[in-house]
């Protein structure tokens, strides 16, 4: 009962401090019933505590702070106080925000009663896919890289409350990427504390309500994006787009096993959705949501790391790259850019330093500067011939045809002009993570044959994660645009045309 209470408090606190965080961003409708404003957002208020407050624990590890579970209800309890004051100030200031349906048009005050029905459908089922997988994990075993590198470090944080540089250079840890961030180390020892003894099982289940709460996430925005009147069909089709990242055998079975590439790419992938949301739409309070979801992505692996940076680079191309560059929108855009930029080279470098500070290093990066120099890279022409012929058979043996809906989406978006800017910004990501991790395969020192097959299949998750989510979101604009452009339909001859 004591593990129970200790679960249910921890999760409660995380969402309450994301639900704080995001009326602060005006991701909330202050002007609907209480169960309307809050019932939906319990996903993303989740995702977002995580995104916020862990981070920061892993900055205080870094600075000499403890882990436990007065300083994470110190640092929950700080931010939900800064978040309300935020949000009180900002509603006073300009009253409740209404996220925009389409480029820079703002959306009916709700959705049509046909629409509010699937919406209820489909937090039911998010509610019991979290649930059923909450009850199937409880007890799922700890092994493999979960053993030998996340619940190792979990454990260490759980018992010593501090960093410990010897457990990254202990010998028996070689392969075990010392360098990699901490945000599910970080998570599994707070949940053990919680709990009251180490949670390797109940672990599982915490990373299997991160990623229903990625794609409950994913749901919410392009909800609030579109939440003009649709038909049931229109909502479906989006809305299974979204479904399907929880679907994919490859992003379930690494939750399972307990590894971090589901965690870091989902994380990234909602991220990249709120940026795409903000460049199609002006909404500055999905810029703000995608400033903690990239920071977090990049707290759980080194992957993740350098795709978060080439999405905020992606992100300033297509900004810089709008027709009307030469105005002053171009800076109205980018310097909210720039500030996300500053939180996240705020709450990313601290580890980094830290890492250099105790001189840890992974075998697998590649030998800078050599390898920034294409005429290195371009000798190694039969690495990354390998290397790309196992990233498509990874892509298409794990996410199937997820990658070509992916891209003729984009394509129609960009010959229609329907969300043009957001399509270019997702086509590039997807080209950018692609590009970043030939580059890696291709430079790493270590040999291909073993990195290849033991590595791939997780990896490509980092560049698919986002696919389904951007064709949900550039699906709901395509529909919304044709349901707008519809002709008037001639319904009686006697009462003239009718819309």
């Amino acid at each position: 009962m004591t593990a129970l209470v200790g679960f249910i408090g921890l999760n409660l606190l995380l969402i309450a401090v994301g639900m704080a965080a995001l009326w602060a961003a005006g991701l909330l409708d202050p002007a609907a019933p209480r169960w309307r404003m809050f019932l939906p957002a319990f996903g993303p208020a989740l995702l977002t505590g995580v995104a916020l407050i862990v981070p920061w624990l892993i900055v205080g590890l870094v600075l000499g702070i403890p882990l436990t579970l007065g300083t994470t209800a110190l640092v929950g309890v700080g931010w939900a106080l800064v978040a309300v004051a935020v949000g009180a100030r900002r509603s006073a200031r300009s009253g409740p925000v209404v996220m925009g349906v389409g480029s820079r048009h703002n959306a009916p005050t709700g959705p049509a009663p046909a629409t509010l029905s699937v919406g209820t459908w489909a937090i039911a089922a998010g509610c019991a896919f979290a649930a059923w997988g909450t009850v199937a994990l409880a007890q799922a075993p700890t092994r493999g890289d979960d053993a030998r590198i996340w619940s190792l470090r979990g454990l260490t944080l759980a018992y010593y409350g501090r960093l410990q540089p010897e457990i990254f250079l202990n010998p028996i840890q070689a392969g075990g990427h010392p360098v990699y961030p901490l945000l599910q180390p970080v998570l599994e020892a707070v949940l053990s504390r919680a709990v009251g003894y180490p949670a390797l099982s109940l672990f599982h289940t915490e990373l299997w309500l991160v990623l229903s709460a990625a794609v409950w996430t994913a749901g919410y925005l392009i909800w609030r994006r579109t939440c003009a009147p649709h038909t049931t069909a229109s909502a479906l089709t989006w809305l299974a787009a979204v479904a399907l990242l929880a679907m994919v055998p490859a992003a379930v079975n690494n939750v399972i096993i307990g590894d971090a590439d589901t965690t870091g790419s989902v994380l990234l992938g909602v991220g990249v959705l709120a940026l795409g949301i903000w460049i199609d739409t002006e909404s500055r309070s999905c810029l703000a949501l995608a400033g903690l979801l990239l920071t977090a992505a990049a707290s759980v692996k080194d992957e993740d790391l350098l795709g978060a940076v080439c999405v905020i680079l992606a992100a300033g191309i297509v900004v810089v790259a709008r027709p009307n560059h030469r105005n002053l929108g171009v800076r109205a855009h980018l310097v909210p850019l720039l500030a996300l930029t500053a939180y996240f080279a705020a709450l990313v470098l601290p580890w980094r330093l830290w890492l250099r500070a105790h001189h840890l290093s992974d075998s697998v990066e590649p030998p800078i500067p050599h390898a920034l120099n294409p005429l290195y890279f371009l000798d190694r022409g039969t690495q990354l011939k390998e290397t790309a012929a196992a990233m498509v058979t990874q892509t298409l043996q794990g996410w199937d045809w997820l990658a070509a809906i992916f891209i003729v989406v984009c394509l129609i978006c960009l010959k229609s002009g329907t969300a043009r800017r957001a399509a270019a910004f997702y086509l590039t990501v997807f080209v950018a993570l692609i590009s970043f991790l030939l580059w890696l395969y291709a430079t790493t020192p270590l040999s291909l044959a073993f990195l290849l097959p033991t590595s791939m299949d997780r990896t490509v998750s980092v560049f698919m994660a986002l696919t389904p989510l951007a064709t949900a979101h550039l699906l709901a604009s395509l529909l919304h645009q044709a349901r707008s452009d519809a002709p008037l339909e001639l319904k009686d001859p006697r009462v003239g045309f009718q819309a």
